[in-house]
């Protein structure tokens, strides 16, 4: 690291000093316009001189940045913990909380199934009864009154108390209302076909060729076939 450019200076004359360093690389940069045998060591020179540029300016830059970063790790130490212990407790009574509602709400179906069942039964014998008043009235007198209104009535609660079993409220009013939702997510049974489904995003096709360059790579020269890929050869620096 330079003398003049280190922890101890101001950030701003930093980043000035390093602008200014940085034009004058790259003018020298440009004033190359072709490369001779006359002049490759000095390119060869100037390219290693940018790489150690670009180190001691990341160096600089982790320098000014570390003390910030240990004073966040110092208040995130302190913190998390007790952020993370908050959020257990909250996810335990949820799950107890569900738990509690989802039984609610079965118990409450089945009282509403049943009451919808008693009002189909009532409704039917309703309809027979009808038929026995015209075919004999005497016979239709004396026979028990189907409440068809009293089980419409039934019904109609027990279907109000169904939609409300899985919401509770409450207790104190500050906070809004909660309830059961339906959640749906994927299991994966078959990855090639998901895959194959998903092949044209281009964040799947991105990680698939970082994949293929890591293989090859790994490889260091030697012969490597991947399905699906052709082993591009060119000479760099």
């Amino acid at each position: 690291m330079r003398a003049d450019i280190g922890p101890g200076h101001n950030k701003a004359d930093d980043v000035e000093a390093y602008k200014e360093m940085l034009a004058r690389f790259k003018a020298d940069a440009d004033a190359i316009t072709e490369i001779t045998e006359a002049n490759a060591q000095f390119v060869r020179d100037h390219v290693g001189y940018g790489s150690k540029l670009a180190k001691e300016i990341d160096a600089t830059r982790d320098d000014k940045k570390r003390p910030h970063l240990e004073a966040g790790r110092q208040i995130d130490g302190a913190y998390k913990p007790l952020i993370e212990a908050c959020d257990d407790i909250v996810k335990a009574m949820k799950r107890k909380l569900a738990a509690f509602l989802d039984a609610r709400e079965r118990e409450a179906k089945r009282i509403a199934d049943e009451a919808r069942r008693k009002l189909e039964e009532a409704e039917r014998l309703a309809a027979k009864a009808a038929e026995v008043e015209e075919e004999d009235p005497f016979l239709a007198a004396t026979a028990p009154v189907i409440d068809v209104q009293a089980a419409h009535v039934e019904a109609k609660v027990a279907e109000g108390q169904a939609l409300a079993a899985s919401r509770v409220s409450s207790a104190a009013g500050g906070f809004a209302a909660t309830s059961l939702k339906t959640k749906r997510s994927a299991k994966v049974t078959d990855w090639s076909a998901l895959a194959a489904h998903y092949i044209g995003n281009g964040e799947l096709r991105a990680t698939l060729e970082k994949l293929a360059n890591a293989d090859i790579r790994h490889a260091k020269g030697a012969e490597i076939s991947i399905p699906g890929v052709e082993i591009v050869t060119e000479r760099v620096l």
